[in-house]
């Protein structure tokens, strides 16, 4: 039987459907009915316009009250739910101007004039949906905090009565009982508004089949897609506009603060370039000016961000004058909470302006913390720390405060040649003008010694007599480039003079050790002998006295 009947349901239904779409396909209009159509836009257009003045009046008086008392909180509610009311009210008009419009669209495409304009109707009804579609949602939420004031109200009348009835409290009672009136109009109001967006909805589905059979089906999927694609642009304008904070008096957008974003990133990306520009200048101009060009490099870096950051906050639209206020305050937090970053920032603008260091020099620090010393080339001067290379290619981070409460030993700091002295030995009775001579020819045959300079040539040095042996000194002035070398530098002229005093057949002395004994006297050796002899023989009388005492015993 309900199967029975389910069928019998189906087929009205699908008689009711192919009656609906036979009469849309017949639809046709006279011009009188055009004129009433126009008639009720305007009437329609005219009674939204004077709720909306009404909306506005009862929202001003409700921003207007006071909030002090119970009955102040009672008939601020009871001027909340008018402007709720009044809310419905526009939305029902709304929507009864929305389904007028379609209607009247729908009359247009039927009259089949050539001078239609079939996308700018494709595009106020996708408005109108996305319109309808926010009635729809408001309506579900109207409803809910209609129900929720329906029980507070009830609930209060119940509170009244129980604490002395009405006639104790009249004032309370007779808002209570208007809000319960107010809400009851609400939920027939309700009740219309989804009758009016049902009859729209009908509306607009008739509309989306006549725009369909005139337009097919490719033209009207491309009008809708660009419909949609412009009424997200607009909701994307209208989120990106929309105040994130405030910083003093001025709102910060979503959109400015991408602003500000993009103007501090390209400032960072010309600064980046620039300084690559001048390093690779500096490269190719040599050591000597490599430092001069890492300077201005830097101090370009510094002031192009400085600048973006202060025109993007301009961009933004921020009062410098606010702005110094709220820098103040940072700049006390931020030198409690970040003291060891600004100290090693203004510690490295101290040494790119003093140039106590520069990019190129090799330097020589304690670290204390091991008990050893580093030593490398200053490879960069960082905002916060700067990095040595050594000479096994190991990049070593110092924070520049090292290099200002540290001491620091600079070996190419005004000039980049340094001498170095080397000591060796020859025994005594060596040939000294030979020495110099190997010695000097060997050096002078090295790369790394610096020759044709007045005052800086190679020279071998006598420096002290030993007990058994000259001390000399082979002093040289090395290139910028060896300096920077120490210890591979010292293999090489150690190497050298080594060769040098073996060619030439000269002496290298080695410790020696002579021992002398008197006529007579006893050797160590020949009194462990006898005292090992003593202690035999003193062993030997002991076990003799032992098997006497045994034998008498007995």
């Amino acid at each position: 039987l309900l199967k029975a009947n389910q069928a019998i349901l189906d087929t009205e239904f699908f008689e009711i459907q192919e009656a609906k779409n036979v009469a849309i396909s017949r639809l046709t209009f006279t011009e009188e009915e055009q004129l009433a159509l126009d008639e009720r836009i305007s009437n329609t257009t005219v009674r939204l316009q004077e709720a909306n003045t009404k909306l506005l009046r009862e929202q001003s008086q409700l921003l207007l009250l006071p909030d002090e008392t119970v009955e102040d909180q009672a008939v601020a509610r009871l001027r909340n739910q008018r402007v709720a009311k009044e809310k419905i009210n526009v939305a029902i008009l709304e929507a009864r101007l929305d389904m007028y419009e379609n209607e009247r669209d729908i009359l247009l495409l039927l009259s089949q004039e050539e001078s239609v304009d079939v996308e700018r109707i494709q595009k106020n009804y996708s408005e109108r949906q996305r319109m309808l579609q926010d009635i729809t949602l408001k309506a579900k939420d109207w409803f809910n905090q209609n129900e929720v004031e329906r029980g507070s109200t009830n609930a209060l009348l119940a509170d009244i009565e129980m604490r002395g009835g009405i006639n104790e409290n009249n004032f309370l009672a007779g808002i209570a009982n208007d809000r319960l009136t107010l809400i009851q109009e609400t939920s027939v109001l309700l009740q219309k508004l989804q009758t009016e967006i049902a009859d729209s909805q009908f509306m607009g589905r008739i509309l989306e089949n006549q725009l369909l059979q005139y337009q097919g089906i490719l033209l009207n999927t491309i009008n809708r897609t660009k419909s949609s694609l412009s009424y997200a642009w607009r909701n994307v304008k209208q989120l990106i506009r929309m105040p994130l904070f405030t910083v003093g008096e001025t709102p910060i957008t979503a959109l400015s603060f991408a602003q500000f974003l993009l103007i501090v990133l390209v400032c960072w990306w010309i600064a980046f370039w620039l300084q690559r520009v001048f390093n690779r200048m500096g490269n190719k101009r040599g050591d000597d000016k490599l430092p001069a060009y890492y300077l201005a490099g830097r101090l370009t870096y510094y002031a192009i961000i400085l600048f973006g950051f202060l025109y993007g906050l301009t961009a933004v639209g921020i009062d410098f004058t606010n702005f110094a206020l709220v820098a103040g305050a940072l700049a006390i937090g931020l030198g409690f909470g970040l003291q060891s970053i600004v100290n090693n920032f203004v510690s490295g603008l101290i040494l790119l302006f003093e140039r106590s260091i520069k990019v190129g020099d090799f330097i020589e620090l304690y670290d204390q913390k091991n008990g050893k010393v580093l030593w490398g080339e200053v490879k960069e001067i960082n905002v916060r720390a700067t990095i040595i290379s050594d000479n096994d290619n190991v990049d070593i981070v110092i924070p520049n405060s090292e290099f200002i409460n540290t001491k620091m030993l600079n070996w190419t700091l005004k000039e980049p040649q340094r001498r170095m002295r080397y000591p060796f030995r020859v025994a005594y009775g060596t040939d000294k003008e030979l020495v110099r001579e190997a010695v000097l020819e060997q050096a002078e045959a090295l790369p790394h010694t610096l020759k044709g300079i007045p005052g800086r040539n190679p020279a071998v040095w006598l420096v002290d007599f030993k007990d058994h042996y000259y001390e000399f000194e082979l002093v040289v002035w090395l290139t910028a480039r060896a300096v920077k070398r120490p210890n591979g530098i010292r293999a090489a002229y150690m190497w050298a003079i080594d060769t040098a005093l073996r060619e030439n057949n000269i002496e290298i002395p080695i410790p020696q050790r002579e021992h002398r004994f008197r006529d007579g006297a006893v050797l160590p050796v020949e009194r462990v002998h006898r005292d090992i002899l003593r202690d035999d023989e003193l062993e030997e009388d002991a076990l003799d006295e032992f098997d006497d005492e045994k034998r008498s015993s007995v």
